[in-house]
């Protein structure tokens, strides 16, 4: 090909690229200027993730514990059992998980769901949490929290039921929280 002709063709085929992209727009990466986090499986900064996945899995079929809590959204505590979230805004999820054998689960997935709805997010579980090894009385679980960042909250607006999973034995177990996220 001759040189003349390679940046045409370049152009052309990165003007095609876009062609056909049937994902819908509150699941595409955005422009939006990135939060950095610290990924506490090994002490380097990472961009977050900048959308969530949509989640098929069927969650009323996994396993369930009662060995985890999210804490916060955007450093927020839920009021009256409700967080509430602006829908176009940068979120961060903040809790903690933990295996029945009281260790760290490692990858923790946080799952938005409501009817016809369902959103995942995955990260490092590792951030330091003393509160929690105290009150199980198990240093394992000194770095069971997690902090999971998106750069911009695209998902319908709606109410949503919180999961946090992690795998427990070769499986994906759900901890479903009480607490509920509106997002407007």
């Amino acid at each position: 090909m001759s040189r003349k002709l390679l940046p045409a063709v370049t152009l052309i085929a990165i003007a095609l690229s876009g062609c056909n992209d049937k994902t819908p727009e509150y699941q595409k990466p955005t422009a939006a200027t990135p939060m950095v986090r610290a990924d506490a499986s090994n002490g380097t900064e990472q961009p977050p993730t900048t959308h969530f996945s949509e989640f098929t899995a069927d969650l009323e079929s996994l396993g369930k514990v009662e060995l985890c809590a999210l804490d916060a959204i955007n450093g927020n505590s839920p009021q009256e059992g409700v967080f509430k979230v602006a829908g176009a805004g940068a979120v961060a999820f903040e809790g903690w998980a933990a295996t029945t054998s009281l260790t760290n689960p490692g990858t923790v997935t946080v799952v938005l769901s409501k009817p016809g709805n369902a959103f995942s997010i995955s990260g490092p579980a590792g951030i330091k949490r003393d509160d929690v090894a105290a009150a199980y009385k198990a240093e394992a679980l000194t770095n069971a929290g997690f902090k999971l960042e998106l750069a911009m909250l695209q998902v319908p607006a709606g109410e949503y039921t919180v999961s946090i999973l992690h795998e427990e034995g070769g499986a994906q177990v759900s901890c479903v929280s009480p607490l509920k996220m509106i997002v407007e």
